[in-house]
């Protein structure tokens, strides 16, 4: 199932830090007592990758801030929207700090606070648009924006002007996306595809590449819309769809897939991809964005686990496709995707055969060759607009029937 391809794994983002016992011992605490104060801390590892953070904070001698920081490390920070840190604290107010490289802020970072509530595990996000450069516990102004790829350091203040104990756990430190934050199931398959990208899921799911490619550490799909595979010539169309030419299929849909995942950030250091039908891709920029072998990148970076799926406006055809007997005119078309579909619909996956149908059914009806009458043609029209409001069974059997009647009325 397509739960295969694209199952998320840990979250919809990246683990920076899960503090198991070697990822705490790269934190250390740094206190007011660098400047004479007397709060004390300290970090700890907790069974199950848990990181205590606790201490006395206290006000005496002009202190009153304690905090615990990481090594100056390049975390390698992919495009994401923020922060998640999921945390156990004490009711208290704490500060999250990043540092950028090249942008040195003596005594701060770039801040943001967040609140806890005192024995509850809790998911907090920190949007990167809302970390403010602070030096010294006053903002700056005329510094650059946080940018994921430049993070190289991250700490936990306390500086509340409350003295006293303070405890608080953390459990992990990732990166989210504000369009990705639902977890999908095996029966919500679909959703990890956009919802105009049905055919692109028939196809995949019809010769099996969606299981070939789940056995891949990581991945990139390329996935065309709907428009995309309606805009290819109708006898193509047709041809591919034909059982003669099941291996050529096959290569088209891998010609959509990179055997790593490349994200648009990636991509924009990159001229060239490698796919898994043994070609290369050409990667470009110009003035209406990204480009991948030809197709325009309509929306970037829906990550799904150890993969990232691109939304493209173009099957990307190879240029050397040798097609067996390519259909010839409607009737070929048709008739090739009523071949495809039934072992589809008898196996259950009506979803699959519908998108099938309606994939020929379009490429008919864009035909200019004048091989069908105009009353067949309203036939397949109506039937193709009916179709858009049925469930998937209902639709199958709408679409066949309009296709039976144009193979046999012409």
């Amino acid at each position: 199932m397509m739960s295969l391809l694209l199952a998320a794994a840990l979250s919809n983002g990246e683990v920076l830090h899960d503090f198991s016992r070697e990822d705490a011992r790269e934190f250390s605490t740094v206190n007011d007592t660098v400047m004479g104060g007397r709060s004390a801390s300290r970090v700890e590892a907790l069974e199950g990758g848990v990181l205590r953070f606790a201490g006395e904070l206290s006000l005496e001698n002009n202190g009153g801030f304690t905090s615990f920081r990481s090594r100056t490390v390049d975390y390698g920070v992919g495009p994401s929207d923020g922060l998640a840190i999921r945390v156990k604290g004490d009711g208290r107010t704490y500060i999250f700090s990043l540092d950028i490289s090249g942008v040195p802020i003596p005594a701060g970072g770039y801040w943001q606070e967040f609140e806890t509530q005192e024995g509850l595990w809790e998911d907090i996000r920190l949007p990167y648009a809302d970390f403010i450069p602070n030096s010294f516990g006053r903002q700056l102004g005329g510094l650059p924006a946080v940018t994921p790829e430049r993070i190289d350091g991250m700490a936990l203040y306390l500086s509340d002007k409350k003295p006293g104990s303070f405890s608080i756990d953390i459990d992990e430190i990732g990166t989210y996306w504000d369009d990705a934050s639902v977890t999908v199931s095996d029966d919500d398959a679909e959703a990890l595809l956009p919802a105009e990208c049905s055919t692109l899921l028939a196809l995949l799911e019809q010769t099996g590449l969606d299981a070939a490619v789940s056995e891949l550490e990581g991945f990139t799909l390329f996935a065309p819309t709907d428009d995309a595979f309606a805009k290819l010539p109708p006898d193509v169309v047709g041809a591919l769809l034909r059982p003669e030419n099941a291996a050529v299929l096959e290569r088209v849909l891998l010609r959509h897939v990179v055997a790593a995942p490349v994200t648009a950030w990636n991509a924009a250091g990159l001229d060239r991809a490698e796919v898994l039908d043994g070609g290369v891709l050409k990667i470009e920029r110009d003035g209406s964005g990204l480009r991948v072998g030809g197709a325009r990148v309509l929306v970037a970076d829906r990550l799904r686990g150890q993969g990232v799926v691109h939304v493209i406006d173009s099957v990307i055809v190879p240029d050397d496709l040798a097609l067996v007997t390519p259909a010839k005119d409607a009737s070929d078309v048709l008739s090739a995707a009523i071949t495809r579909g039934v072992p589809l619909f008898n196996d259950g996956n009506a979803e699959a055969c519908a998108a099938v149908y309606r994939t020929a059914v379009e490429a008919t009806l864009a035909l200019s060759s004048g091989s069908l009458s105009v009353e067949t043609l309203e036939t397949l029209r109506v039937a193709l607009a009916r179709s858009e409001r049925e469930d998937a069974r209902a639709a199958a059997w709408t679409l066949r029937g309009a296709m039976d009647r144009a193979i046999t009325r012409g």
